[in-house]
């Protein structure tokens, strides 16, 4: 086995299996908040069965600063990486752990957030490259362990390649380089939701990724 290789795991949820999810159970979560919730969850547990502890988990994912308006312009790079951080205490139970996720993402959704953002990042600003950074930076002692989630969403036209036919399933997954070593891709099409799992070999083996799959898909049931 290559330790420095990576691999995908691909993952299928059913219709029937994304019509029990309810993000709303605890919570005026969104469904992405359930999703990014459930891997606070799941790396917990892993830890936990692997005889390691979690103290601050950190979750990250691509936040759209395009204004409503330019939602779907495609010129142009107006993202950025938003994290949500957790502590054992925000894991506790599953309506705190919502609560929590909730409380965070609200906070990249809130009117003058993207601007902002732009403003702090911009090339032009005249904030030094460290006062940039720690708008990255975990306020805690230790560095937290991180995931990458990125949700590309519901595709709700079909997708078409002419006379080849149309798109049976899309896929799509994030970077996984070390130290974090897992990135998660998803995407809702046709009714279904399809997750892939990209790991570093040096994090996890096959087999043991597609144990932490299943256990993912557990922990969005647990929430639900």
């Amino acid at each position: 086995l290559d330790s420095t290789g990576y691999g995908c795991f691909h993952l299928t949820l059913e219709a029937e299996d994304v019509a029990t999810l309810n993000p709303k159970k605890h919570t005026a979560g969104t469904f992405n908040d359930l999703l990014v919730a459930a891997m606070h969850a799941a790396v917990e547990i892993w830890n936990e069965r692997q005889g390691d502890d979690s103290d601050i988990l950190k979750v990250t994912s691509p936040v759209n600063l395009r204004p409503k308006e330019w939602w779907f312009e495609v010129f142009g790079n107006f993202a950025m990486a938003f994290a949500t951080h957790t502590t054992p205490a925000d894991r506790e139970s599953p309506a705190q752990l919502m609560t929590t996720i909730t409380d965070q993402s609200r906070v990249a959704k809130e009117k003058g957030f993207a601007e902002a953002m732009l403003v702090g990042l911009g090339m032009n600003t005249k904030l030094p490259v460290w006062v940039k950074n720690l708008m990255f930076s975990n306020p805690g002692e230790k560095a937290p362990v991180g995931i990458t989630l990125t949700n590309a969403g519901r595709i709700g036209e079909e997708l078409s390649f002419g006379d080849d036919g149309e798109a049976v399933e899309v896929w799509m997954s994030p970077p996984a380089a070390m130290p974090d070593g897992l990135g998660l891709g998803i995407t809702n099409y046709n009714g279904k939701i399809h997750l892939a799992f990209r790991h570093c070999y040096e994090l996890l083996s096959d087999d043991s990724v597609a144990d932490f799959a299943e256990l993912y898909r557990e922990t969005l049931d647990w929430l639900s």
